[in-house]
């Protein structure tokens, strides 16, 4: 990926964790309509990949694509390229909105949308925490909580009636959950347990199917001396486990 001659990756910042926003350099950009959004939301997702014009207008228009599309389009892109390059020269071409026969390609530093450094700081913070030292379980805690401040809501959640955004939404959510629950094993493993009790209760209460979540809170209840209740908890899960049709592991005593 590589963003237009004279910008730095600090620049173009996108949000799209709880709001979709677009800023160039200190100023907020604004997009002329909202086909604009839904197509940079679109070229966004795929990841620096060509998008060719007739998937762009089957994503678009996914019912009855108007008789005017290809134009519509091209006019889409050309604004879009006037917002995201403010500063390019008249006729030079994009960099960072490019034509890619038979389409078009995002090209943005990795760095440039809050979702890819959601992703990217939960991954290192995983990598962190899968060691035998309480100090990277400590700088994994930390990192995670700091990734976990970039969700300030549901992704892309004004673009959700399209198809095409379902899997990307479900991705991230469930990025979200796993990163959720690495901090709660974090805590118990560091002997903060008690402290992450209620939230893991209301985690389990949010998340009643997931298998560790459970875990966790049997775990956590276990490290606070409250076995009985910890015994009562693994009873249950495996209740709602089983309920739901899931196969949970070893079954309590």
């Amino acid at each position: 990926m590589f963003i237009a001659a004279g910008y730095t990756a600090t620049m173009l910042r996108i949000t799209v964790l709880g709001g979709f926003d677009v800023a160039a350099g200190a100023d907020p950009a604004r997009l002329r309509g909202y086909l604009h959004r839904v197509l940079l939301a679109r070229l966004i997702i795929a990841r620096g990949r060509m998008l060719a014009a007739e998937q762009i207008i089957d994503d678009l228009w996914p019912e009855d694509p108007p008789a005017g599309a290809v134009p519509t389009v091209r006019t889409i892109v050309s604004n879009l390229r006037r917002v995201l390059e403010p500063d390019r020269a008249a006729g030079s071409p994009s960099r960072v909105l490019p034509t890619v026969p038979p389409g078009y390609a995002l090209h943005l530093e990795p760095d440039a949308v809050d979702a890819w450094r959601f992703e990217a700081a939960i991954r290192e913070a995983m990598a962190v925490a899968d060691s035998d030292a309480e100090a990277d379980w400590r700088r994994a805690r930390t990192m995670l909580e700091t990734a976990s401040a970039l969700w300030r809501g549901e992704p892309y959640a004004e673009f959700a009636a399209y198809e095409w955004i379902g899997g990307e939404i479900a991705r991230l959510r469930e990025l979200r959950r796993l990163a959720l629950e690495q901090r709660f094993e974090l805590a118990v493993r560091l002997g903060d347990g008690a402290l992450v009790l209620p939230d893991l209760e209301s985690h389990v209460a949010a998340s009643p199917l997931s298998e560790q979540a459970w875990r966790l809170l049997v775990t956590a209840l276990l490290a606070v001396g409250r076995r009985a209740e910890a015994g009562e908890t693994l009873r249950r899960a495996f209740r709602e486990l089983n309920d739901a049709g899931l196969s949970p592991g070893a079954r309590p005593a």
